[in-house]
């Protein structure tokens, strides 16, 4: 008798733990017979009932908020997907319901196909949307080259989507600790060594969402580079002051008050200082730059606007001959820090006996002499 209780406790046991298990697959399987009819007009599958996140973050965006699913992830005029028109079935040879679309499928056009054969213009993404990405004078265009063997997101994406959405993004950069290099007689750059590699890792604030499009307004240089404004504060910022007035406001509205398009009503916030610089009115540049395109950011170096003479900062100098000419011609990565370090050490003259600087990179702003 006591045998066949426990027989009969051990069967409910069973019998519980069974339906306990078995209750997630019956809940999934439910309705799973019901098939969507696709062969009417349009998407016959509501993508949101999946992805309702993507749907809220798009409805906060500042771009693509009149975009339907299909246009970026289902548009036949970009991409061969599963097809059913109530007449032909389409396989598909990309993708079946939906591909991962690359941001410059569109943004290397200045028109394209909705889903519904609708054609629009859309922005042209200046450089990055040209072969090759443009000129080498874009800031980030290594960051985009380099997205492409990332394989997070497709293409270049990653790239795109760190500074125009809300994506939260982790940057490690990596760069010399220190370079050291000679200027000779005739004001030439040698003997060029870089220090052990050192890592600065950033955290770009954001919520993760990847399909909130920011305002172009809202893209701020600092959120990814604060290491290099911690660099600027003593340098353009601070050590400046005693040339270019009162600190970061003083510094553009006494020297590119005038001259700059982005700095014309003076600095008001970290990125117009990093865009006096960065984003120039390229009449300042020099000759061979001016018709350069870039995508929001120019790579400079001092020699790039201060052509030939130091007068445009300085009621003297201690240039003779080719310097600019010849120090132009250091390694680009070095390139500014000869103005700076030569700044720095009160201005050495190598025509009397060559001069060896020991230059720091960000976030450190040490220039020493050797």
């Amino acid at each position: 008798m006591k045998a066949r209780t426990y027989l009969i406790l051990l069967g409910i046991l069973v019998i519980s733990i069974a339906l306990f298990y078995s209750t997630p697959s019956v809940s999934v399987l439910y309705g799973s017979h019901k098939l969507y009819n696709l062969t009417g007009a349009g998407n016959d599958v509501d993508c949101t009932s999946c992805h309702p996140q993507v749907a809220q973050e798009l409805s906060q965006s500042a771009f693509h908020t009149t975009l339907t699913c299909e246009d970026c992830h289902r548009n036949p005029y970009m991409k061969s997907v599963a097809l059913d028109n109530g007449t032909v079935v389409t396989k598909g040879s990309y993708a079946h319901a939906a591909y991962k679309p690359r941001c410059l499928d569109c943004h290397s056009q200045t028109s394209i196909t909705k889903a519904d054969g609708t054609v629009v213009t859309v922005p042209k993404a200046d450089a990055f949307g040209d072969p090759g990405y443009g000129g080498d004078r874009s800031a980030h265009k290594k960051f985009v080259v380099d997205s492409l063997n990332y394989n997070i997101f497709e293409g270049e994406n990653e790239a795109c989507i760190s500074c125009h959405t809300d994506y939260k993004v982790k940057f490690e950069f990596i760069r010399p600790l220190y370079a050291t290099f000679t200027i000779n007689s005739s004001w030439y750059v040698s003997s060029v060594t870089y220090g052990p590699n050192n890592t600065t890792v950033v955290m770009k604030p954001g919520s993760g969402a990847k399909h909130k499009f920011k305002p172009l307004t809202d893209i701020k240089c600092e959120d990814c580079h604060p290491d290099i404004w911690a660099a600027a504060v003593p340098g353009h910022v601070t050590d400046w002051n005693v040339v270019h007035g009162n600190g970061m406001y003083g510094w553009i509205s006494n020297v590119h008050y005038s001259d700059w398009n982005d700095a014309k009503n003076g600095a008001i916030n970290i990125t117009d200082f990093c865009k006096s610089c960065h984003v120039p009115n390229t009449n300042y540049l020099v000759s061979s730059l001016r018709n350069e395109v870039t995508h929001a950011a120019w790579r400079l170096s001092c020699y790039d606007c201060h052509i030939n003479t130091c007068s445009q900062c300085h009621s003297y100098t201690k240039h003779y001959g080719n310097a600019f000419d010849n120090l132009n011609t250091a390694p680009f990565f070095i390139r500014g820090d000869t103005c700076t370090s030569c700044k720095e050490n009160n201005l050495p003259d190598p025509t009397i006996s060559p001069v060896t600087f020991k230059s720091y990179f960000e976030p450190n702003t040490t220039k020493l002499l050797q």
